[in-house]
């Protein structure tokens, strides 16, 4: 469904080491492409037929084109501009990116906002920015030589949230945060987990939005690690992030009567449907009924889980609809839809309204339905 094309490699932090756990830094000096090469291959691939595309491999993307070899380099966004005008141009279905370094952002807003600016206006929306916090732990930051301090992380948070709020067509934010945290890094402790809960709390409290939420054990593929991971504290963080955190940011994402464009329905499982929009980091969409797999639907957010949501099909045709998608409607339920069928066909909402008696349960879902 999606071609990740390669923007560069290697890291601007190689000669330090760069992070403890990457092997990014291992392969020196960033090697990157120009726009014109990245566009020629995007125009190819584009040729053959391919829709949906992600600018990725990079440790930022915020920093694609800069000269500036500090390990804080300056962004230059006149490589974005190239790139992704030229890209948009191009009619791909979807467009997303993949890594941003938030001390970048955070160092250079001014900059960083232009590029960011950029990129949601020339990219599909539901564009998510993996932040690279991996731990708020001043210690763990300083043992494995981390690339940001939660600060860094909080700033850049609330740039993207700025620049990227504005819904686009597809219904989702144009362009939002996701922070990745490792747990297992030299130098962690108990207060480790308390300091990672701390900053999401301050982005909770704070209004903010997080995409996603990326939480994992580090892998020892470039070193071993000194730290053997409490599973019992592990399990108990990211329960606490799903249940503390999670939630709020998929309300906050997608609230009550969002209406989600082009969702690919994906897998039946029992009664439910499951479907998500194309893209790196898509939603998760339950449909409480049974529908045909494998094709395109616009669905109206009505539930929240702690990882997915739930939804009906939009528009909801009120007069032809089955039983079970009826009971789905928020505040049916069995009785009120086994009314409703015997009520049908409906030529007014005031008639429906009468059927189900309650003035609430109407106003939630009359801008979902259809009289077809």
């Amino acid at each position: 469904l999606v071609v990740e094309i390669e923007s560069y490699r290697g890291c601007h932090r190689y000669r330090s080491g760069g992070c403890s756990y990457c092997i990014e830094p291992m392969k020196g000096k960033p090697l990157m492409r120009s726009p014109d090469d990245i566009l020629a291959e995007a125009r190819k691939l584009r040729d053959l037929g391919i829709r949906n595309i992600r600018i990725g491999g990079q440790t930022c993307i915020v920093s694609y084109g800069s000269e500036d070899e500090s390990e804080i380099p300056r962004p230059n966004p006149d490589a974005l501009r190239r790139l992704f005008e030229g890209l948009n141009a191009m009619g791909f279905d979807m467009i997303h990116v993949d890594n941003a370094n938030p001390a970048v952002i955070s160092r250079y807003p001014e900059e960083s906002e232009e590029i960011l600016r950029i990129i949601a206006d020339n990219c599909t929306d539901g564009n998510v920015l993996a932040l690279g916090m991996e731990s708020a732990d001043p210690v763990v930051i300083t043992e494995n030589n981390l690339n940001s301090t939660s600060d860094q992380m909080l700033d850049a948070v609330r740039i993207i949230n700025r620049i990227g709020a504005e819904r686009g067509p597809r219904g989702m934010p144009q362009l939002l945060p996701g922070i990745n945290i490792i747990c297992g890094l030299d130098g962690e402790t108990k207060k480790t987990y308390d300091l990672d809960l701390d900053i999401l709390n301050r982005i909770r409290d704070e209004g903010l939005i997080i995409r996603r939420i990326n939480i994992r054990q580090v892998l020892p593929v470039r070193r071993e690690f000194n730290v053997k991971v409490d599973q019992r504290r592990f399990k108990r963080f990211k329960e606490q992030v799903r249940e503390e955190i999670d939630r709020t940011m998929l309300e906050r994402t997608v609230p009550f009567g969002t209406i989600l464009r082009d969702v690919y329905l994906e897998l039946n499982d029992g009664n439910v449907t499951f479907g998500r929009q194309i893209g790196s980091y898509p939603l998760l969409i339950g449909i409480p009924y049974k529908l045909e797999t494998e094709q395109f639907c616009d669905v109206f957010v009505t539930e929240w889980g702690f990882r997915s949501i739930t939804g009906i099909t939009y528009p909801f045709d009120i007069n032809h609809m089955p039983m079970s998608a009826l009971e789905a409607l928020p505040g049916i339920g069995s009785k009120r839809a086994t009314k409703i069928v015997l009520a049908r066909p409906f030529s007014s909402m005031d008639e429906l309204a009468e059927i189900v008696e309650d003035p609430a349960v109407i106003d939630k879902i009359k801008d979902a339905i259809i009289l077809g």
